[in-house]
């Protein structure tokens, strides 16, 4: 009997840990939710992005401390070594998404605060605007300049709270890239829906 009472426990522990949550029917302005846009969290909905993005990776396993992350790519991969001596892919483009569920407004402000603050001083931001997408209001840093460790070297990086959520969207770019960092990011924004 211990054993299946430990058995049960362990199953409701793994069950609690995964991070399921309810995928929304209705976006917060109460338009249907469509099942085809890429689910980050569930908060946030991702219409198919143009300008060759494709999904690479869509992760719920951080989400025990409420972070969701999920990235695009654009062009082909090819392998890197990386200042750690590990091989890893790398792409023309590649834009990420960040989702992180606070407990507060204040709470996500903050968290956007310490990304965007990072964010200043790990790249040379050579311009910083706010832009309006699907409704949300979003500071973007355009930077360049990445450092010598990072093969990426201009990009773009979008912040914002959504009532209590952190999201941050960045669009990093290697040299060479023909691509305007700022449309592509902008008009990938513009796909959000909430919940």
């Amino acid at each position: 009997m211990k054993r299946w009472v430990a058995l049960f426990m362990t199953l409701s522990l793994l069950l609690a840990l995964c991070g399921c949550s309810k995928k929304p029917t209705v976006t917060n302005d109460g338009a249907e939710w469509d099942e085809d846009w890429t689910l980050v969290g569930a908060t946030i909905g991702v219409e198919e992005p143009g300008n060759g993005l494709t999904l690479l990776d869509n992760k719920d396993a951080l989400a025990v401390s409420n972070l969701y992350y999920a990235a695009w790519t654009i062009g082909d991969k090819t392998e890197y070594v990386n200042e750690d001596d590990e091989t890893v892919d790398l792409y023309d483009a590649q834009l990420y998404v960040l989702l992180q569920d606070c407990d507060s407004g204040e709470k996500a402000e903050a968290e956007v605060a310490e990304w965007q603050a990072t964010e200043e001083e790990n790249y040379t931001v050579t311009e910083t605007q706010t832009v309006t997408c699907a409704g949300q209001d979003f500071t973007v840093l355009i930077y360049d300049g990445t450092g010598e460790d990072n093969p990426y070297s201009f990009g773009a990086s979008a912040f914002a709270v959504y009532e209590n959520h952190a999201i941050n969207a960045e669009l990093t770019c290697q040299e060479g890239f023909e691509g305007d960092a700022l449309t592509i990011l902008t008009e990938f924004l513009e796909g959000f829906h909430y919940a």
